[in-house]
């Protein structure tokens, strides 16, 4: 619905309250989007009990964490956008009615569980 003819492309990374470990990659094209896990963001992994990292390289991580703007770790939300200047205004509008509110914020930051419709077993197809 907010992804009119004028929004031609758009990729980026971002993560969901549910699977806030997981590094998802957004990669879209005309009417076409391709949501992709691409790997475990590094203050995803520190909540891995079966990790196998060493104590060392937990404190590697946590302190690079630490010297990390913002509230998420090394989470991020991030994509850019090429296409006509008033229909990305409008696709950029509905995304970022997407985020988090600060009310959800606090209730993810408490271990409060968000809907995921999601499949939860993917396969990749060659």
């Amino acid at each position: 619905r907010f992804m009119g003819a004028g929004v031609y492309r758009s990729k980026g990374f971002f993560w969901l309250p549910g699977r806030d470990d997981l590094a998802l990659l957004w990669n879209q094209a005309a009417g076409s989007i391709n949501l992709e896990f691409i790997s475990y963001w590094k203050a995803g992994v520190l909540t891995h009990t079966d990790n196998s990292l060493t104590k060392e390289e937990r404190a590697a991580i946590r302190q690079q964490l630490a010297k990390m703007p913002g509230r998420f770790g090394d989470r991020r939300c991030r994509l850019t956008v090429i296409g006509e200047s008033g229909e990305i205004d409008d696709f950029a509008l509905a995304l970022r009615q997407c985020l988090l509110t600060e009310e959800e914020i606090l209730w993810w930051q408490q271990g409060g569980i968000f809907h995921d419709p999601w499949p939860t077993k993917v396969a990749r197809l060659a």
